[in-house]
Protein backbone atom coordinates (compact mmCIF):
# COMPACT_ATOMS: atom_id res chain seq x y z
CA UNK A 1 0.00 0.00 0.00
CA UNK A 2 2.88 2.51 0.48
CA UNK A 3 4.52 4.65 3.45
CA UNK A 4 1.53 6.12 5.25
CA UNK A 5 1.74 8.92 8.33
CA UNK A 6 -0.88 10.17 10.17
CA UNK A 7 -2.28 13.72 8.91
CA UNK A 8 -4.50 14.51 12.11
CA UNK A 9 -8.15 13.93 12.67
CA UNK A 10 -10.07 11.50 14.20
CA UNK A 11 -13.37 9.04 13.30
CA UNK A 12 -14.78 6.95 16.28
CA UNK A 13 -11.70 4.30 16.66
CA UNK A 14 -10.32 5.45 13.77
CA UNK A 15 -7.87 8.30 12.52
CA UNK A 16 -7.12 9.20 9.22
CA UNK A 17 -3.94 8.74 7.64
CA UNK A 18 -2.69 9.51 4.01
CA UNK A 19 -1.22 6.75 2.34
CA UNK A 20 0.33 7.27 -1.46
CA UNK A 21 -1.01 11.13 -1.69
CA UNK A 22 -4.90 9.54 -0.57
CA UNK A 23 -6.63 10.40 2.29
CA UNK A 24 -8.62 7.42 4.24
CA UNK A 25 -9.58 6.28 7.78
CA UNK A 26 -7.55 3.92 9.39
CA UNK A 27 -8.42 1.88 12.16
CA UNK A 28 -6.86 0.25 14.94
CA UNK A 29 -7.69 -3.85 13.21
CA UNK A 30 -5.88 -2.53 10.13
CA UNK A 31 -9.07 -1.51 8.01
CA UNK A 32 -8.48 0.92 5.57
CA UNK A 33 -11.60 2.66 4.85
CA UNK A 34 -12.92 4.48 1.87
CA UNK A 35 -12.49 8.61 2.29
CA UNK A 36 -15.98 9.47 2.02
CA UNK A 37 -16.73 7.35 5.72
CA UNK A 38 -19.59 5.11 3.36
CA UNK A 39 -17.82 1.42 4.56
CA UNK A 40 -17.17 3.10 8.36
CA UNK A 41 -20.65 3.64 8.76
CA UNK A 42 -21.93 0.60 6.43
CA UNK A 43 -19.24 -1.85 8.38
CA UNK A 44 -20.15 -0.37 12.30
CA UNK A 45 -24.28 -0.59 11.56
CA UNK A 46 -26.10 -2.50 13.85
CA UNK A 47 -26.83 -5.91 12.05
CA UNK A 48 -30.32 -5.60 12.66
CA UNK A 49 -30.51 -2.28 11.35
CA UNK A 50 -28.85 -3.28 8.42
CA UNK A 51 -31.17 -6.21 7.93
CA UNK A 52 -34.16 -3.63 8.20
CA UNK A 53 -32.97 -1.77 5.65
CA UNK A 54 -32.20 -4.82 3.67
CA UNK A 55 -35.64 -6.14 4.19
CA UNK A 56 -37.65 -2.60 2.60
CA UNK A 57 -35.02 -3.04 -0.23
CA UNK A 58 -36.31 -6.38 -0.47
CA UNK A 59 -39.71 -5.78 0.39
CA UNK A 60 -39.75 -3.19 -2.52
CA UNK A 61 -38.13 -5.30 -4.68
CA UNK A 62 -40.81 -7.59 -5.09
CA UNK A 63 -43.31 -4.96 -4.87
CA UNK A 64 -42.07 -3.93 -8.34
CA UNK A 65 -42.22 -7.34 -9.75
CA UNK A 66 -45.65 -7.59 -8.77
CA UNK A 67 -46.56 -4.14 -10.40
CA UNK A 68 -44.84 -5.21 -13.60
CA UNK A 69 -45.57 -8.50 -14.16
CA UNK A 70 -48.76 -8.17 -15.96
CA UNK A 71 -47.22 -5.40 -18.22
CA UNK A 72 -44.03 -7.23 -19.18
CA UNK A 73 -42.86 -10.87 -20.63
CA UNK A 74 -41.71 -12.65 -17.39
CA UNK A 75 -37.74 -13.25 -18.97
CA UNK A 76 -37.91 -9.66 -20.09
CA UNK A 77 -38.85 -8.43 -17.05
CA UNK A 78 -36.20 -10.43 -15.14
CA UNK A 79 -33.18 -9.70 -17.80
CA UNK A 80 -33.97 -5.93 -17.61
CA UNK A 81 -34.06 -6.12 -13.64
CA UNK A 82 -30.93 -8.13 -13.76
CA UNK A 83 -28.93 -5.53 -15.92
CA UNK A 84 -30.55 -2.76 -13.80
CA UNK A 85 -29.09 -5.06 -10.75
CA UNK A 86 -25.84 -5.51 -12.04
CA UNK A 87 -25.54 -1.55 -12.88
CA UNK A 88 -26.11 -0.08 -9.50
CA UNK A 89 -23.77 -2.77 -8.11
CA UNK A 90 -20.77 -1.47 -10.83
CA UNK A 91 -21.11 2.01 -9.64
CA UNK A 92 -20.89 0.87 -6.25
CA UNK A 93 -17.69 -1.02 -7.15
CA UNK A 94 -16.37 1.72 -9.27
CA UNK A 95 -16.78 3.86 -6.35
CA UNK A 96 -15.12 1.35 -3.88
CA UNK A 97 -12.30 0.90 -6.02
CA UNK A 98 -11.80 4.79 -6.55
CA UNK A 99 -11.99 5.45 -2.97
CA UNK A 100 -9.19 2.55 -2.44
CA UNK A 101 -11.64 0.60 -0.34
CA UNK A 102 -10.34 -3.09 -0.03
CA UNK A 103 -11.94 -5.63 -1.68
CA UNK A 104 -11.49 -8.69 -0.60
CA UNK A 105 -11.91 -11.37 -3.52
CA UNK A 106 -11.10 -14.98 -3.03
CA UNK A 107 -11.93 -17.63 -5.30
CA UNK A 108 -14.74 -19.43 -2.94
CA UNK A 109 -16.30 -16.10 -2.90
CA UNK A 110 -16.35 -15.99 -6.69
CA UNK A 111 -17.96 -19.43 -6.73
CA UNK A 112 -20.30 -18.82 -3.80
CA UNK A 113 -21.67 -15.60 -5.99
CA UNK A 114 -21.86 -17.32 -8.78
CA UNK A 115 -24.32 -19.65 -7.14
CA UNK A 116 -26.05 -16.98 -5.52
CA UNK A 117 -26.67 -15.25 -9.00
CA UNK A 118 -27.63 -18.37 -10.51
CA UNK A 119 -30.56 -18.64 -7.55
CA UNK A 120 -31.64 -15.07 -7.82
CA UNK A 121 -32.05 -15.37 -11.22
CA UNK A 122 -34.12 -18.34 -11.42
CA UNK A 123 -36.43 -16.65 -8.38
CA UNK A 124 -36.23 -13.05 -10.19
CA UNK A 125 -38.31 -15.09 -13.57
CA UNK A 126 -40.24 -17.22 -11.08
CA UNK A 127 -41.30 -14.26 -9.25
CA UNK A 128 -42.55 -13.03 -12.63
CA UNK A 129 -44.24 -15.70 -13.50
CA UNK A 130 -46.40 -16.17 -10.68
CA UNK A 131 -47.40 -12.86 -9.82
CA UNK A 132 -48.31 -12.32 -13.19
CA UNK A 133 -51.13 -15.11 -12.06
CA UNK A 134 -52.49 -12.41 -10.36
CA UNK A 135 -51.68 -13.08 -6.75
CA UNK A 136 -51.65 -10.57 -4.59
CA UNK A 137 -48.74 -8.33 -3.36
CA UNK A 138 -49.73 -9.11 0.16
CA UNK A 139 -50.20 -12.52 -0.33
CA UNK A 140 -47.36 -13.18 -2.63
CA UNK A 141 -44.70 -11.57 -1.20
CA UNK A 142 -44.99 -12.48 2.66
CA UNK A 143 -44.97 -16.48 1.07
CA UNK A 144 -42.00 -15.72 -1.10
CA UNK A 145 -40.51 -14.54 1.99
CA UNK A 146 -41.02 -16.49 4.75
CA UNK A 147 -40.13 -19.24 2.13
CA UNK A 148 -36.64 -17.93 1.48
CA UNK A 149 -36.19 -17.72 5.37
CA UNK A 150 -36.88 -21.02 5.83
CA UNK A 151 -34.82 -22.26 3.24
CA UNK A 152 -32.14 -19.87 4.24
CA UNK A 153 -32.14 -21.23 8.08
CA UNK A 154 -32.22 -25.02 6.80
CA UNK A 155 -29.39 -24.39 4.89
CA UNK A 156 -27.47 -22.88 7.12
CA UNK A 157 -28.28 -25.44 10.01
CA UNK A 158 -27.54 -28.33 7.62
CA UNK A 159 -24.25 -27.15 5.29
CA UNK A 160 -22.71 -24.45 7.92
CA UNK A 161 -23.72 -26.13 11.15
CA UNK A 162 -25.30 -23.33 12.74
CA UNK A 163 -27.06 -23.61 15.93
CA UNK A 164 -30.71 -22.30 16.88
CA UNK A 165 -32.15 -21.89 19.91
CA UNK A 166 -35.48 -22.23 21.01
CA UNK A 167 -36.40 -18.83 20.62
CA UNK A 168 -35.44 -19.15 16.70
CA UNK A 169 -37.28 -22.65 16.25
CA UNK A 170 -40.17 -20.94 17.17
CA UNK A 171 -39.90 -17.77 15.50
CA UNK A 172 -39.45 -20.16 12.13
CA UNK A 173 -42.31 -22.28 13.05
CA UNK A 174 -44.64 -19.25 13.23
CA UNK A 175 -43.27 -18.12 9.89
CA UNK A 176 -44.35 -21.32 8.69
CA UNK A 177 -47.63 -20.88 10.00
CA UNK A 178 -48.29 -17.43 8.63
CA UNK A 179 -47.15 -18.82 5.12
CA UNK A 180 -49.67 -21.55 5.63
CA UNK A 181 -52.30 -18.96 7.11
CA UNK A 182 -51.41 -16.73 3.92
CA UNK A 183 -51.35 -19.85 1.50
CA UNK A 184 -55.24 -21.39 2.43
CA UNK A 185 -58.66 -20.63 1.13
Amino acid sequence: MGKSWLQGGSLGGCVKVRVDAQFGYWCYNDVVFDAYGINFFVQNMNWVLLALITAIFFGTYNFFIKVSAGHINQIVGAVILQIVAASVGGVVLLFLKMTHSPLAITSRGIWFALLAGIMVGLAEITSFYFFAKGVPASVGIPVVIGGSILVGALLGVAFLHETLTLIHYSAILLIIIGVVFLTAK
